[in-house]
């Protein structure tokens, strides 16, 4: 899951542990067991394998099926074949003993016996001969049909060729391969020949020996069996913007960033939520910018368990503030697994940990300069009723303010959205500091949401973004009766389709920001449930980001009069 194009025999022993506790404590005791001396002879190595992969568990006790079976007695051979190498090589270090029944196994031609099947796919020689209801021969490219010759190099050439040895000439090799070609044309009632138009950049032509068939052309390669389909049949029209709605307060998976997602593209929001339909990921060579953003928001979340209070943080000397920081940076570390830390380049794990000090050392002299406040929570937990879902939620952090009040804080690793770009009544940006305030509100109505920021963590750019009730509340953002632009009307509209329109609107105070928020994200929530799930991204960098194109067909033949093109 974590994307690594490797993993080492540790790793796996510490993924085994987490499905079968006993099959992996027999894995990591395999593991440990005394290698044997530096060379041994074949047969040794062949009861040392046997053993080993006994007490990893293998094959077990399951019963087999028959392809199973004759691949497990397929094994047995192929040790019974390596043990025969006694008679030229004596004894092998353990690398050679490896590499040599590798390469017996590379070189063993394996297919289980099975019932005859409607489809089969075979190779020339093995269809040479046999009876077929249709037949399609694919590669037959001039690089490759006839093969290019590759004589045998311990043998005399003339010698070879004198005896019509196989792929010793290109004169054998051609009166090879049009008689293969004859015999496989005449192997069932229709054969198609086809050949690759293209290998990557490099363009291909057929081979001159499908010349006697080439009355018998498959249609213009430029004609897609799309268009084929469309020009000679009836196509079927699905509207699947619709699906089942959510049954009534049922808990919505992703909690705010289902919203978010939603208000993105709603079949996005649908596809990670309902589908549980989420991209691959991404082979990494060293973190991803998710857990870089875990381990920046454990740091902080160590240093104010401990620190509590803004009064605490200043009376800290340097030094004393120095050492809690690279104290909370240690002990974030345990956000990751120690099998992942493994996977991460020394030099990548220290430069992460130097990154998480200079972070956090910068942000803590932001905190410095606001007014007094108690960290009253850290990665607390949140339950908010909204149209008709349950979302659960984790906030980074609530701070209770001296002069009354709370404000909530979400920590960004990357870009965070200016309050000048949240409130889309179509389709709400950043809406985890809306939702987030209105569960602070249902939780505790008696007290006031004062202020709500997301502080942006980056290297390059270390800065608080948000809204305060007033200038009081937290200097550094906008305060709302200090905010201007056009006012926006507060009825209800879709959530889900038409442009964006960057127009913001003006709020009298606090509570018209709240009303806001509860209309509009409710609306979001409300449509989610009910199942609108619309191919229509708010933009292309919403595909760009989603990874989901091959599911929700966007652009694709089938999609160009069922779903939008990204909002302008």
């Amino acid at each position: 899951e974590t994307g690594c194009k490797t993993i080492d025999f540790d790793a796996a022993t510490e993924a085994l542990l987490e499905v079968d506790g006993d099959l992996g404590r027999r894995w990591i005791a395999a593991g440990r067991e005394r290698p044997l001396a530096s060379r041994a002879t074949p047969r040794v190595w062949v009861d040392r394998w046997r053993s080993w992969l006994e007490r990893c568990g293998w094959p077990g006790d399951r019963a087999f099926d028959s392809a199973e079976w004759q691949a497990r007695q397929a094994w047995e051979e192929l040790l019974t074949g390596f043990a025969e190498l006694a008679a030229v090589e004596t004894r092998l270090s353990r690398d050679a003993a490896l590499s040599a029944l590798q390469r017996l196994a590379q070189e063993t031609v394996f297919a289980p016996a099975s019932s005859p099947a409607p489809i089969a796919i075979l190779g020339v020689l093995e269809a040479a001969g046999l009876p077929f209801d249709a037949l399609w021969i694919a590669g037959l490219t001039a690089e490759r049909w006839p093969p290019a010759p590759a004589p045998n190099p311990f043998l005399p050439l003339a010698w070879q060729r004198d005896r019509g040895v196989p792929r010793s000439s290109p004169a054998r090799e051609l009166a090879y391969a049009q008689a293969l070609t004859a015999l496989l044309a005449r192997g069932a009632p229709e054969v198609v020949m086809s050949s690759a138009q293209r290998d990557g950049d490099t363009p291909l032509l057929p081979s001159a020996l499908l010349l006697p068939w080439a009355e018998r052309r498959l249609p213009d390669p430029a004609t897609s069996y799309t268009a084929d389909i469309a020009a000679t049949g009836v196509l079927e029209a699905l509207d699947d913007a619709m699906i089942p709605p959510v049954p009534p307060q049922s808990d919505a998976r992703g909690g705010a960033y289902l919203i978010e997602q939603f208000a993105n593209c709603p079949f996005q929001a649908v596809a990670a939520a309902r589908l549980d339909a989420d991209p691959w990921p991404m082979p990494l060579e060293g973190l991803s910018a998710s857990e870089r953003g875990r381990l920046i928001h454990a740091a902080l979340a160590h240093f104010w368990r401990e620190t509590r209070d803004q009064a605490s943080l200043l009376q800290l000397a340097p030094e004393a503030l120095s050492a809690r920081v690279a104290d909370a940076a240690l002990r974030a570390r345990a956000e990751l697994t120690p099998r992942r830390w493994r996977q991460v380049a020394p030099a990548l794990v220290a430069g992460e940990s130097t990154r998480l000090i200079r972070i956090l050392t910068a942000w803590l002299a932001h905190e410095r300069d606001r007014p007094a406040f108690v960290v009253e929570a850290v990665e607390a937990n949140a339950t908010l009723a909204l149209g008709g879902l349950r979302l659960r939620m984790r906030l980074d952090r609530v701070d209770t303010l001296a002069d009354g009040g709370i404000a909530i804080i979400d920590y960004k690793g990357g870009l965070a959205e200016k309050p000048a770009r949240w409130f889309d009544a179509r389709r709400p940006r950043a809406p985890q500091l809306g939702l987030y305030a209105l569960a602070c509100r249902a939780m505790a109505p008696e007290t006031a949401v004062r202020a709500v920021a997301y502080v942006q963590l980056r290297p390059d750019a270390i800065t608080a973004m948000g809204l305060a009730a007033d200038v009081a509340a937290w200097p550094g953002l906008t305060a709302v009766t200090q905010r201007s632009g056009a006012a926006a009307g507060t009825g209800a509209t879709s959530a889900t389709t038409g442009p964006t329109h960057a127009s913001e609107p003006a709020f009298a105070d606090w509570s018209a920001v709240e009303a806001w928020w509860q209309l509009h994200l409710g609306a979001a929530a409300s449509a989610y449930a009910a199942g609108q799930a619309g191919v229509t991204p708010r933009e292309s960098a919403t595909c760009r980001r989603c990874g989901r194109q091959l599911l929700c067909r966007i652009g694709g033949p089938s999609n160009t009069d069922g779903a939008s093109a990204p909002d302008a």
